[in-house]
């Protein structure tokens, strides 16, 4: 099962949906919507050919723009604060896992494509902590 820890700056995590215990992996091929994104899948698991490909992610905290009254140090090691930002950068290849304003055909359910961007333009790659739990392995 999955364990419960504190998740800090420049942390390498993998991501798992925890319904289905998939996780998300890259592929070396462009996305199927937006050609600029690497494709991204959740659907790795335990015993299946994937299972090698489940990659790591570091975490990336920088300071929110928005949150000037917040003294904090952003610095590598230290807890994830709410009043931050995060990125998840791909480990090997530095990319940034983005969500593309763009929904997926009907099958992939017409959900938000997420891909990974390369590192030269990681704007709208933020993801803002509200509270939800992070699940590490």
């Amino acid at each position: 099962k999955f364990s419960e820890e504190v998740v800090k700056n420049g942390d390498k995590v993998r991501l798992f949906h925890v319904p289905t215990g998939k996780s998300m992996y890259m592929h070396g091929f462009p996305a199927p919507v937006t050609k600029e994104l690497a494709e991204v899948s959740m659907d790795a698991g335990a015993g299946d050919e994937f299972e090698v490909k489940i990659d790591r992610l570091k975490i990336e905290q920088t300071k929110n723009p928005l949150m000037k009254r917040f003294k904090s140090e952003v610095r590598e090691g230290k807890a994830l604060e709410l009043h931050n930002v995060v990125r998840f950068i791909h480990a090997k290849t530095r990319c940034a896992v983005m969500m593309s304003p763009k929904l997926l055909p009907a099958w992939g359910y017409s959900q938000f494509e997420v891909g990974c961007i390369k590192p030269t333009n990681t704007n709208g790659t933020e993801t803002y902590p509200t509270g939800t739990e992070f699940t590490i392995a």
